[in-house]
């Protein structure tokens, strides 16, 4: 039995099936209408889904370009809305076809607003706390900064004193000294911190604590400022005098101009141990190191600085020498001067606060006076002040200043004078210098005598004898010095020195009560 065609009756037959077809066709796939075959308006909608493919590209290109609010490392977040509508625009596009029309979608172009912002970056909360201190107290006006600072330079040669000697006052002329070693030696010189009246570049305070370093302009750098990071260094001890056991080792003795040097290579280079704290010391290429002394020692030598400078020159030395000096009179003449190295302007200020107007400096070293002495000494000073004192009806005060190791405190209290000298030598006193060697009652006698003096009873009794710990005592603060620096040996030692050359008169002690040279 054949099959039945399209044309059967068999077909025809089921009428009643038609409508459910039709209505299934319905939800699946639209069947032609007169006004969808029509062909103009199939291109007009064409058209449309190419128009809005093209938005959806241009939005696409708009969101990868870079933002200036946005860097460009961070992704465009969209919201999933935006996402659902560019997926769907994109499907539609791809089912484009004359038998797959889609009507055109509708397009929100998306934008970042604050609230995309805050999910890359959320806002900090603000604190309402307030910092008493802050904004910090102006005092004074900065002083400018240093024009003539040499910069920085990775082949720069430098001369760094690890350690000069002599107390603050010579090592001061001692660093004038070495800055025209440093220029003849087309060397930068570094600046040696201080603290406890001496120089070396592991002290505790800057050189400007002690000094004014726009007197200094131009004579060097600061440690910190200094390159020293894989370059090669030396150590070269310039000594007054060697050690016996430096004498008696193995080393080779050369003499070049009176001077005697060797290479010492029984010894590993001891570079300062703070330096590291200080400096990049990476890749630091060390040498052996270089003892030279001069022949001869006596302070009537001839100087030996053109020698020094001479056999730095020649010798194979290393970008970076680290200095130490112990020497105990000056390398060059004095036809040879050096920069005048003024002191700190905050101590200048500071000395004429607490100085005063018409009083009389006595100035009194007494480490290397005879014992027995210092009781006669003292009896002599009260003396000559009885004298001093009557000349004048303006001098009320006597300013003494001494070697003393402690500070003469209460010096204006007569009631603690027994306690003291009950107590033993320097007992309830600060003490200020750590150098005096030997202190013994008659140093204790000697200050008690001249304190009893301007005691009810006394010869001076009327007049006012004070020190520097006893003024600045009386000083509700100390400008721009903290409590710290003003317990320095090398600051009071300073501040004295400025109280003495603004004294109406000055008094050092004679022959036989003096400290020796």
């Amino acid at each position: 039995m054949p099959l039945p065609s399209f044309q059967s009756g068999e077909l025809r037959a089921r009428p009643r099936h038609l409508p459910v077809l039709s209505v299934r066709r319905q939800k699946h796939s639209r069947s032609p209408s007169p006004e969808s075959s029509n062909p103009r308006t199939t291109s007009t909608r064409t058209n449309n889904v190419l128009l809005g493919i093209i938005i959806v590209l241009a939005l696409l290109f708009f969101l990868s370009l870079p933002r200036q609010q946005t860097p460009p490392s961070i992704p465009t977040i969209l919201k999933p809305s935006q996402l659902q509508t560019i997926q769907k625009a994109l499907k539609a596009a791809k089912e484009t076809s004359p038998q797959h029309q889609v009507p055109l979608i509708p397009m929100r172009i998306p934008v970042v607003d604050r609230s995309i912002l805050d999910r890359l970056d959320p806002p900090k909360s603000k604190s309402t706390k307030v910092d008493p201190g802050w904004p910090p107290i102006v005092t004074r006006i900065p002083e400018p900064s240093s024009s003539k600072t040499p910069t920085f330079n990775s082949n720069m040669k430098y001369l760094i004193p690890t350690r000069i000697a002599e107390q603050e006052s010579k090592a001061r002329i001692h660093l004038s000294q070495l800055y025209i070693l440093a220029q003849a030696l087309n060397r930068t010189l570094v600046l040696p911190k201080v603290g406890k009246s001496r120089m070396g570049i592991c002290h505790k305070w800057d050189f400007g604590a002690y000094y004014d370093l726009d007197s200094v302009e131009g004579l060097g750098v600061k440690i910190d400022k200094a390159n020293l990071r894989g370059r090669d260094v030396q150590v070269v001890y310039v000594k007054n005098k060697l050690q016996r056991k430096q004498l008696e080792s193995e080393l080779v003795w050369e003499e070049y101009n009176g001077l005697m040097f060797a290479s010492d290579n029984t010894v590993q280079t001891d570079l300062p141990k703070c330096l590291a704290s200080k400096v990049d010391t990476m890749g630091l290429r060390t040498r052996t190191p270089v003892l030279i002394y001069p022949k001869d020692k006596k302070d009537t030598a001839q100087p030996i600085g053109d020698a020094l400078i001479n056999l730095l020159r020649g010798h194979d030395a290393a970008d970076v020498l680290f200095l130490s000096h112990d020497l105990r009179y000056p390398i060059f003449p004095p036809s040879t001067p050096g920069p005048t190295i003024k002191y700190s302007p905050l101590l200048v200020q500071l000395a004429e606060q607490l100085a005063g107007e018409d009083y009389i400096m006595v100035h009194w070293r007494m480490e290397s006076v005879p014992p027995l002495n210092l009781p006669g000494c003292a009896d002599a000073l009260v003396d000559l002040l009885d004298g001093l004192l009557h000349e004048s009806n303006s001098r009320r005060k006597v300013w003494f200043a001494s070697d003393y190791p402690y500070t003469s405190r209460d010096l204006h209290d007569c009631q603690v004078q027994a306690l003291e000298l009950e107590g033993g030598p320097g007992q309830l006193h600060q003490r200020k210098s750590t150098t005096f060697r030997s202190l013994v009652p008659e140093h204790d006698q000697a200050i008690q005598i001249l304190k009893d003096a301007f005691c009810p009873g006394g010869a001076l009794e009327g007049w006012n004898l004070t020190d520097l710990t006893t003024e600045i005592s009386r000083m509700d603060e100390a400008i721009g010095l903290s409590e710290d620096m003003l317990r320095d040996p090398g600051v009071l030692g300073i501040l004295d020195k400025l109280v003495g050359m603004k004294a109406d008169v000055f008094v050092s002690g004679k022959k036989g009560c003096a400290r020796k040279r």
